[in-house]
């Protein structure tokens, strides 16, 4: 029992004097003596140690990408929503400024009293002759009532429901619309998609048929609003003449007017009362 127990203290002051040399030789020679040992053994474990330690950082690195991504996408989400949000609201004030301004260039206690109301529905084409808005008789639209978005006359209520009504445009056939120009109260006319004449068949699309009396020069470009004839009050911007056809045979100049109102970009849309005629 002495013997082994010397043997195993002379085995262990040894191994002490070998790495306690090592370390020494290690610290003066600057380099790991101890890995260049055991290069061997770690030779055979590298590889291991280097595909779990590559799995780990992958793993690592791929989660924080896709963190960072998922972060990425949810800003731009929550940009582009207050994007949309502004530009809404900046193109409501703007159309409801419109529609003011508009009203400002009337006189009739007619336009004291009216309704804001927007588009909810509308026809295929963009040149569409009816459309839906968002309010009705709870609101105390009634038909026959005049619809104008802030350019000028859209068109008339042809319908109406408990929450929501029928607008015909003034593109409409059963729409005629009596006009005069706006340098001169002598030029008028009638504005109607109803009148059945040849020198409308090359007419571009979107556009509105009229004819003037004889009783004054109209001009490409000349502006037209309604006359006060009729139900309708006078002063309402239609559109401007865009083309001029005389008609000699009838005495009559046809003209192709251009609306003012931008069918494929209605969204805000006021609606007033007309006159009622005993």
């Amino acid at each position: 029992m002495k013997i082994k127990n010397i043997n195993i203290k002379k085995i262990l002051i040894a191994a002490g004097l070998v790495i306690g040399v090592v370390f020494f030789f290690n610290e003066i020679f600057g380099e790991s003596i101890i890995r260049k040992m055991f290069n061997p053994v770690l030779k055979g474990t590298s590889g291991v140690t280097d595909q779990v330690v590559g799995f780990i950082d992958g793993k690592y690195i791929h989660d924080e990408k896709n963190a960072r991504i998922r972060e990425l996408e949810e800003e731009n989400a929550r940009l582009r929503r207050q994007l949309i949000e502004n530009v809404i609201n900046e193109n409501d004030l703007k159309e409801l400024n419109d529609l003011k301004k508009m009203l400002n260039h009337q006189a009739e206690e007619i336009y004291d009293s009216h309704i804001t109301v927007d588009l909810i529905a509308k026809g295929a084409s963009d040149f569409y002759t009816s459309f839906l808005i968002s309010a009705g008789t709870d609101s105390g639209v009634k038909k026959g009532d005049l619809v104008l978005s802030g350019n000028g006359l859209a068109g008339v209520v042809q319908s109406v429901e408990k929450d929501y009504s029928k607008v015909l445009s003034i593109l409409d056939s059963q729409i005629s619309v009596a006009f005069k120009t706006v340098r001169s109260d002598a030029v008028s006319g009638i504005a109607s998609q109803n009148i059945d004449s040849d020198s409308f068949d090359e007419m571009p699309q979107g556009m509105l048929r009229g004819y003037v009396f004889d009783n004054g020069e109209v001009l490409v470009g000349d502006i037209l609003m309604t006359s006060g004839m009729g139900i309708y009050p006078a002063g309402i911007e239609i559109g401007e003449v865009h083309e001029v056809i005389q008609d000699n045979s009838n005495l009559l100049k046809y003209v192709i007017i251009k609306p003012y109102t931008n069918y494929n970009e209605l969204s805000k849309l006021l609606v007033i009362n007309t006159r009622v005629l005993d």
